[in-house]
């Protein structure tokens, strides 16, 4: 019998995003790895839109004095190139990152219906703005419809950041419960890589099995657990 269903499979739209830091506490051997992860990190996504069925776009921020797109927001995957960061910062302005974040978050950028957005912060530091800058920020984002149904997740490097900032960053309904999701430590330059390639896709491929829309209710919207986060990456280097 001739196959008689054709054409291409409809793809839901997934946008992800990026956070990084590039104050001057960045240079060097990881602002390197940072770049070089980024570039890794595209490749693995564009096979993820082929396994999971979705279309990706993409957006990065980088943050230092100041904050901007460093890759404009709802760049198709496959024309996203990546142009070297550099840390170049004198400061750390986080709160300027989330508010670029969640001004970028609504629906009238995202659309009312579609699967939850990604977004991943890394920072090596504290954010050197007024604490009440970066509680606004935090505000603001969990006002927002998509702000607060994202898979909003946290890497730090090293022992000189400030986990309990970026733990707020991390998604309400992600660090509730009996495990909450805590902020990522990559602890050396090595492992930086390995976190943003692996948290980004299991982040990605969660999100990507989920149904939402801005009208829904319910939470949690992903599932996506401590122990998810901890097999894709390694149960020693996680928490």
């Amino acid at each position: 019998m001739e196959d008689i269903i054709k054409g291409k499979p409809l793809r839901r739209r997934l946008h992800f995003y990026l956070l990084l830091d590039n104050s001057g506490s960045m240079a060097g051997a990881k602002i390197a790895a940072v770049n070089r992860a980024v570039r890794e990190l595209l490749v693995l996504l564009g096979d993820l839109e082929n396994e999971e069925l979705i279309e990706i776009q993409m957006g990065a921020i980088r943050f230092g004095s100041g904050a901007e797109w460093h890759l404009p927001p709802r760049t198709a995957l496959a024309q996203s190139t990546w142009t070297n960061l550099d840390a170049s910062g004198g400061y750390t302005s986080t709160a300027d990152a989330i508010q670029l974040l969640a001004a970028e978050l609504t629906p009238e950028n995202l659309g009312m219906r579609n699967i939850p957005p990604v977004a991943v912060l890394l920072s090596d530091g504290f954010c050197t703005q007024p604490p009440e800058l970066y509680q606004e920020a935090i505000e603001r984002l969990n006002a927002s419809p998509w702000g607060i149904r994202a898979v909003r997740l946290a890497i730090g490097i090293g022992e000189g950041y400030d986990k309990q900032s970026l733990d707020l960053f991390i998604s309400p309904y992600l660090r509730r419960g009996d495990a909450p999701i805590e902020t990522l430590e990559a602890r050396d330059v090595a492992s930086i890589g390995r976190f943003i390639q692996r948290v980004s896709t299991e982040a990605v491929r969660a999100s990507s099995r989920s149904k939402s829309s801005t009208t829904q209710e319910d939470l949690p919207p992903v599932d996506l657990t401590r122990e998810d986060l901890i097999h894709a990456i390694s149960p020693d280097d996680v928490f």
